[in-house]
This record gives C-alpha cells, structure tokens and sequence, in this order.
C-alpha cells in the first residue's frame, strides 16, 4: 500500500461513524482501520478529504460530531471535509442483490435534518448540496443562505458521481477542505 499511497494525489476517506461502538453497530465492524488509515495518511503528508454521512437517529448526535470535527482537527492533511444526508435510494441496489436492506426503517433526511445540517455554515466557507432526486427538487426545503450552493441533478446518477460533482465545484471555486456525507 505505500506504494499505491506514493503515487496517490488525495484519498477520499469516509468514516462510517466516529464512535467505535455505534460504527460496529452500523456497518458490522469497528472503525479503528478507517481511522489509524486517517492518522497514517496524515503523519505522511498524503492529501485527504472526509466524508461523512448523517443518517437521523444514528450519525446525528452532537457529542459524536463534536468528537468528529475533533478527530478531523487532529489530522494535518485534511483538505476537504463534506457532510451528506442520508436517503434510501440505494436501497434498490439491496433489493436487486436479494439482500435485506440493513437500514430499513431509517427514515430520509427531513426539513428539520437539512435545518440541522445548515448549523454548519458557520463552520464552513461553502455548503454544497448535490441532490440526486430523482423527478423533484429540495430546494424549497434547505434553508437560504449565501454560502451554500445547491446542485439538483434531476436523477439518481450514484452517490459516486454525485461526490464528484461537489468536490469538482469545491475545486473550481478554490477550496482546501472538503466533508462529504452520502446516503449509502
């Protein structure tokens, strides 16, 4: 891998949850990899940008998002750090597997989520909002604010592209640092 690390410009790293119980609880194991890997890339100067998904009644909580945001401050090489909401459209690839969708019953981001996710403008210079709806926008439901943007794609194009679509406008607009959050 450190071969693979000297030849990498920037590692899009997404931390499932920051507390290492409510990570196993949530994706089936601990997330003492994803962060060591944090650390790691971090004391060797390779380029980062965070990704973290709020899934309401699981990635929400304050405590957990101040240890996050504690977490990310330790890191010298974070250059992005990019918060998503979570919805369910993934949930059709779980379906197609044959597989049980393991978040069913966890309900899509609401007014009161986006309300919520908006508290940290003040943290930010920008807030990019990509939204992979498909047939209808959100728009009217993200409170206004001069230092967000909000992306409609009018399709499901995949959290992927979606990522890149956001990160590639926080490039073009000179940003370091980037969060992303994304419903799968």
């Amino acid at each position: 891998i450190k071969e693979l690390l000297s030849l990498t410009d920037l590692v899009l790293l997404d931390i499932k949850h920051i507390n290492n119980e409510k990570c196993k609880d949530l994706v089936g194991r601990s997330n003492a990899q994803e962060l060591n890997f944090a650390k790691y890339l971090s004391n060797n100067n390779i380029p980062i940008w965070i990704r973290q998904v709020i899934i309401p009644g699981i990635t929400d909580d304050e405590k957990d998002l101040l240890e996050l945001k504690d977490f990310i401050a330790s890191l010298k090489t974070v250059q992005k750090v990019e918060l998503q909401a979570y919805h369910n459209m993934g949930r059709f690839k779980w379906e197609n597997l044959g597989f049980e969708y393991p978040l069913e019953g966890i309900r899509s981001a609401t007014d009161e989520d986006i309300k919520n996710i908006s508290t940290y403008i003040d943290d930010v210079d920008k807030l990019y909002i990509v939204d992979n709806t498909e047939g209808h926008d959100n728009l009217a439901r993200i409170p206004k604010n001069s230092k967000q943007e909000y992306i409609f794609n009018n399709e499901n194009v995949g959290v992927a592209k979606a990522l890149n679509i956001g990160a590639e406008k926080a490039l073009a607009d000179g940003y370091e640092y980037l969060l992303t959050l994304d419903q799968d």
